[in-house]
């Protein structure tokens, strides 16, 4: 499972998928989520709560493929 933040969703799948991203090279990559919040510091603060235990936690029962 990957989490991140970006202004432009499709050039960063790209990258992912070209093995251009470190944290992701050579994986398989696909889009089950995403969420579109405007404002960069509530964007950064959601990115920091889903990498949490708690984050964690809502994705494995709100989101997460099985």
């Amino acid at each position: 499972m990957y989490i991140g933040v970006t202004s432009d969703l499709d050039k960063r799948i790209m990258e992912h998928k070209n093995g251009l991203v470190k944290s992701t090279k050579g994986l398989f990559i696909k889009l089950v989520y995403k969420e579109q919040i405007e404002d960069k510091k509530m964007a950064w603060k959601r990115e920091k709560f889903l990498k949490s235990g708690q984050g964690r936690e809502w994705i494995y029962n709100n989101i997460a493929v099985r």
